[in-house]
């Protein structure tokens, strides 16, 4: 199943992949597209926000982030698929930042969960 995300985009499904090889791959360059998309539509400036990805070993996905000034964007499999957490943060070097919140991909892919992350960046 695809998804159209708030663009009018047709958008694949990031998989889950737990192994490392063109599958994990896959999952790294989709994560990381999807979050570059994730900042454009929330008005994030180019240099504001950082996006890079976390290989993990071979028994994970990995997982990308989008780490900007207020916001910190996670993508990654755990046992319930692939999961989006998000939180403020206060700075491009704060790891720990405000509470943890999830969501499923598709809440990221279908932009539901960004009018909750653009009104987290303003407010914090």
């Amino acid at each position: 199943m695809n998804y159209q995300n708030i663009s009018g985009d047709v958008v694949a499904p990031i998989k889950a992949v737990g192994y490392p090889g063109s599958k994990k791959y896959h999952f790294k360059k989709d994560s990381k597209k999807l979050l570059k998309w994730v900042a454009e539509n929330l008005g994030l400036g180019k240099g504001s926000y950082e996006v890079r990805f976390n290989a993990g070993g071979p028994a994970v996905s990995g997982e990308a982030v989008l780490h900007a000034e207020k916001l910190y964007v996670t993508i990654l499999e755990l046992s319930q698929g692939v999961r989006v957490m998000y939180r403020t943060c206060r700075g491009r070097k704060d790891y720990s930042g405000g509470p943890n919140n999830w969501c499923p991909i598709e809440h990221l892919i279908d932009g539901r969960v960004l009018p909750t992350m653009k009104k987290m960046i303003d407010n914090a």
